[in-house]
């Protein structure tokens, strides 16, 4: 059974259920594409830092943080035809926060393996939370061990 989230946008509900598994590859590679351009100039072999080539990248960056509001919005209504539907009235009523809420949501939908990794992370960063080595010692003069860490005894 599909996933759905609902978002507001100016107001109004919608319903955004997941996208079948190869349409959902097909619109997390039109979202990477989007920002290949500044991955592609950064790896292109033999670049050294020059005046010009920094600020060509940081022209480049500049560029694509001036688009990303409106990549975002392009690449939330592919992925919810209901959304794309009504496009006009969104972009006449609703807020950019609105619209960045929204993306986030669909985000979930398309990478569902990320929600997965953030529990796990905070399950195994949950568990880090007990000592697994001395400790060091306490300003008020505990060790921080358990237990008694004596020598044994020569005889």
């Amino acid at each position: 059974m599909a996933k759905s989230v609902t978002v507001t946008l100016a107001g109004r509900e919608y319903v955004v259920a997941e996208l079948p598994f190869r349409a959902n590859v097909e619109w997390r590679k039109r979202l990477t594409g989007m920002a290949e351009d500044l991955t592609t100039l950064l790896e292109a072999p033999g670049l050294e830092f020059t005046p010009a080539t920094i600020g060509a990248i940081l022209r480049q960056v500049a560029d694509l943080l001036l688009r990303a509001p409106d990549m975002l919005v392009e690449m939330l209504y592919a992925y919810s035809p209901e959304i794309a539907a009504d496009a006009e009235r969104i972009g006449s009523e609703a807020y950019e926060s609105e619209l960045l809420g929204a993306f986030m949501e669909v985000l979930k939908l398309g990478y569902p393996f990320g929600s997965q990794l953030q529990s796990l992370a905070g399950l195994l960063i949950g568990s880090a939370g007990a000592p697994m080595s001395p400790s060091l010692p306490d300003p008020s003069g505990a060790s921080g061990m358990i237990g008694s860490m004596k020598r044994p005894r020569r005889r």
